[in-house]
């Protein structure tokens, strides 16, 4: 099935705790070879979030650049105004990286005939202020990273 996936923070953490490297080195493999083919993407923010922690992740994702798209103006300019749209997420410095991934979404659905989904961990609930919500008030999906497996009927 094959599509584009705007990954967050909160998922790459998860599945380096969850399904270390070291234990399942096939994840791993697969999710390298999305991130060469260019179809699980982060912003920068993503990466500065994950290196405030030196360890296996950091070291891994400093292997991996080419998952991290570069800025441009229009990228900022999306996610300023994701800011703007969303001040009271701004506020939390932790949740700025959210609203990046939000805008990478929303800029690659611009040239892609859909939107990226977002794999985040986080699960909507009501009118809270994460990536499900937010996602969802711009017409994107927002999916576990479970669920990308399943959608692209990985196993292992």
């Amino acid at each position: 099935m094959t599509s584009v996936y705007a990954i967050d923070s909160s998922s790459l953490i998860n599945l380096h705790r969850q399904i270390p490297r070291d234990a399942f080195s096939s994840v791993w493999c697969r999710l390298e070879s999305e991130i060469n083919a260019n179809r699980l993407i982060a912003p920068r923010e993503v990466r500065k979030e994950i290196e405030k922690k030196n360890d296996a992740l950091s070291q891994w994702i400093s292997e991996h650049p080419g998952m991290f798209v570069k800025d441009s103006a229009d990228l900022k300019k999306i996610a300023v105004a994701v800011g703007r749209d969303w001040s009271s997420t701004v506020k939390d410095e932790e949740c700025t990286d959210d609203l990046w991934v939000i805008a990478l979404a929303r800029l690659e659905g611009k040239k892609l005939p859909c939107s990226p989904a977002i794999v985040a961990q986080e699960k909507a609930r009501g009118r809270q202020h994460k990536i499900p919500f937010i996602a969802l008030e711009y017409c994107i999906e927002s999916i576990q990273v479970l669920d990308m497996f399943r959608r692209e009927k990985w196993t292992f």
